[in-house]
């Protein structure tokens, strides 16, 4: 008796191109990002970054004596308008020069001047008589200023004096402190979209949102021929 054996195999039949289907099919359905939600990560970008620059602020002006000062006259213009703020690095009076532009605390006064020296004279000590000057002023100012230090300026930013005296006000620091609660409120408040995904993945069977795999098929065909149908079978031929 001649014996044929005979199998095929068939695994997971077009589970690649349905699952490529699949996946496009899901992502044309899925909702596009609303204007809210594109709003909300601008503010929050944006607020990340002030953030960070703060922060730098804060390093820098700790590791070199650093201080931020707001010019509300145009005494200094045209190099420091008003509303600048300016950079300043806290030095002795005995490393001070003429030419220098510096703000030292004015008597009589809650804010801080910021003038460029004339001159410098001794005043005993490590003290310094300075006579200071507006670029913009005619005559220089009637009374010196005797300093041990002071800061001189290392660089200015125009209208930004502005905003950092409106940020520190009262008003400015209240709206602030909202804007940041209402920001982090938006950022961890879940989203229709996220609860969307969410329960489609819970109710997608597959890890990657395709189609599953079809089980293996393993068929075997024995076909018997030149058997004698009658008779007790002896053995195989082949």
């Amino acid at each position: 008796m001649r014996t044929v054996i005979a199998s095929r195999t068939f695994r997971g039949r077009g589970a690649v191109a349905d699952s490529s289907e699949s996946d496009a099919a899901a992502q044309r359905a899925r909702p596009r990002p609303g204007r809210l939600s594109r709003v909300r990560d601008a503010v929050t970008t944006v607020l990340a970054l002030l953030g960070v620059l703060v922060i730098l602020w804060l390093i820098a002006s700790w590791a070199f004596s650093l201080s931020l000062v707001v010019v509300l006259t145009g005494s200094m213009s045209p190099d420091i308008p008003a509303g600048s703020a300016v950079i300043s690095h806290r030095v002795a009076a005995s490393d001070l020069r003429e030419g220098d532009v510096v703000t030292v605390p004015r008597e009589g006064y809650s804010i801080p001047v910021t003038h460029r020296i004339v001159t410098i004279e001794d005043a005993g000590g490590p003290a310094r008589s300075l006579i200071l000057r507006g670029d913009a002023n005619p005559i220089s100012d009637p009374d010196p200023y005797v300093v041990t230090e002071a800061g001189r300026v290392v660089a200015a930013v125009p209208v930004i004096g502005y905003v950092v005296r409106w940020v520190t006000s009262g008003p400015g620091t209240l709206i602030v402190i909202v804007l940041a609660a209402m920001t982090v409120t938006a950022v961890l408040w879940p989203t229709r979209d996220a609860a969307s995904d969410d329960r489609a993945d819970d109710a997608d069977p597959t890890p990657d949102g395709g189609v599953p795999d079809e089980p293996e098929e393993d068929l075997t065909a024995l076909f018997a021929t030149n058997a004698d149908a009658a008779g007790p079978r002896q053995g195989s031929q082949t």
